[in-house]
């Protein structure tokens, strides 16, 4: 069984508490890793939610930001844990204003208390207070974004209280807040503050609720070192990290985008104990897309979509992975999933999403992608006709309100003859329309140079909607110069030729 996350925090040592929060249902919050005991869930958490971590039978708990939450006391007889220790948990949130994902106090007034959370703008945050005096420290990196990420709090002392995000560099806050009490009860609270503090309770707010997925949420009687916290989330990710989730090729007659693309381009490969490791790659819909050319060495082609590796070292398995390629075939979506194995059985698995597209559409412009109006006197003016073309096998719909000129000279290329204002005009297949562009020169002198902009043509075409064309034109000089002149190119056809 792989669990990478556990496996990490037993490592470390010093759990006071571990809940892995993958509890299927009831009340229980299980106390898996520490010797502190079991919790509770209160006024009903939804629990075995998707799981944050990639360890097996994870799961997340969802909490609803307005009266659920869970709870762990440490009781009289024990012996209360005093800094240094150190909070840490994985979740995932869009919550906005001062709310706590751990907090570990008292509820008496005038106790002391210490969280991990998010600030009112989204900021992670480490707080800690002895009723009285509030020290925080506060991350830049906002963790309101709906992603997964791991939460550290270290509190070394009562003047030390560093916060962490994704392992990386810790904030610290080195505020004094004196002296603590550090009586009976305690209580480890999750998605809840253990009582208010600060003026108007905006340091810690006992009546705010977390709305989050939480999981693993930690407790260790020591200062986490960075290394520490770096080893707990390396255990989140994936032993073959994905530059990209997603590939799209063409279908198998060809066209743009390729019909070929490499399959995990730039993907890095890793291992924390540099295990050597195989893989098996399964290509879930060989009819859509499959792997094309020659396989790397010591790799072998199984059948029906399946690609082993034997073992072999995490950078050598980077280089073999870098050099797959995938072949559209069909149009349709399929998917790439990929397990690596380490020499103690245990799996890191990722997956990409496969897209083949249609290619049969043509759009071509003669002659070439650029529109060019020549050299021009300066206080001339310069139009071009261009031929929009279907040559699909349905309508297109051409919406001429959102088809723009933009760019750095936008202002001197205008849409001109047969352009209007409507969202939609329907070009038959094999039919065609025109419109003209005109270079506006003749406002009155122009800086002598080089004009350039964009028109994009904005289409219902379900493979290329937008179409750029690069409008190009060069300006003389005002006066002088005696360098030639053209104008007057009315009707010449550039044919754009777009289709579905």
């Amino acid at each position: 069984m792989s669990t990478p996350f556990l496996d990490a925090a037993n490592a470390i040592g010093s759990l006071a508490w571990l809940f892995k929060m993958n509890e299927a249902s009831g009340t229980t919050m299980t106390d898996t890793g520490g010797s502190d005991g079991d919790g509770s869930y209160v006024s009903g958490p939804t629990l075995n939610q998707t799981a944050l971590s990639l360890d097996d039978g994870a799961a997340s708990v969802l909490f609803d930001g307005t009266n659920d939450y869970a709870e762990a006391e440490r009781v009289d007889g024990g012996t209360p844990i005093v800094p240094p220790f150190s909070l840490v948990c994985i979740l995932k949130t869009t919550d906005t204003d001062r709310k706590h994902a751990v907090v570990y106090g008292r509820t008496a007034s005038s106790a002391d208390q210490y969280g991990i959370g998010l600030d009112a703008d989204g900021a992670a945050i480490a707080n800690a207070t002895n009723g009285t005096i509030q020290g925080q420290a506060k991350h830049d990196t906002l963790i309101d974004d709906g992603e997964r990420h791991l939460l550290a709090g270290v509190f070394a002392s009562t003047t030390s209280r560093k916060v962490y995000v994704d392992g990386e560099s810790p904030v610290e806050d080195t505020t004094s807040v004196g002296a603590n009490s550090f009586g009976f009860p305690r209580y480890l609270r999750v998605a809840r503050a253990t009582r208010s503090a600060g003026a108007s309770d905006a340091f810690f707010d006992a009546a705010a609720y977390l709305n989050a997925n939480v999981e693993y949420v930690c407790m260790f009687g020591k200062a986490l070192s960075d290394a520490d916290v770096l080893s707990l989330y390396n255990a989140l990710l994936p032993w073959a990290q994905l530059f990209t989730e997603s590939v799209t090729v063409a279908d198998d007659t060809g066209g743009s985008p390729d019909n070929t693309a490499e399959l995990f381009s730039e993907v890095t490969v890793s291992h924390p104990d540099s295990d050597n490791l195989t893989a098996s790659l399964v290509i879930a819909d060989t009819s859509v897309a499959d792997i094309t050319g020659s396989l790397p060495s010591g790799w072998t082609d199984a059948g029906s979509g399946t690609y082993t590796a034997t073992a072999r070292t995490p950078a050598q398995m980077q280089t073999d992975l870098r050099a797959l390629s995938v072949a559209g075939e069909t149009i349709g979506t399929t998917t790439a999933t990929l397990t690596l194995t380490d020499e103690g059985s245990d799996t890191s698995v990722v997956a990409v999403d496969l897209e083949t597209v249609d290619t049969d559409f043509s759009i071509t412009v003669t002659p070439g992608d650029t529109v060019d109006f020549g050299t021009l006197a300066n206080g001339t003016q310069e139009t071009i006709v261009l031929t929009i073309e279907n040559t699909g096998s349905a309508d297109l719909d051409l919406d001429e309100s959102a088809s723009a000129i933009t760019g750095t000279n936008a202002a001197n290329f205008v849409k001109s003859s047969g352009w209007g204002g409507a969202s939609s005009v329907i070009i038959a297949a094999g039919s065609s329309i025109q419109r003209a562009v005109t270079f506006n020169n003749g406002a009155g002198p122009l800086a002598a140079g080089d004009y350039t902009a964009t028109l994009t043509i904005e289409t219902d075409d379900p493979n290329n909607p937008s179409y750029a064309l690069t409008l190009e034109a060069t300006v003389l000089a005002a006066s002088g110069g005696g360098g030639p002149t053209v104008s007057g190119n009315f009707g010449i056809n550039h044919g754009i030729r777009i289709g579905v």
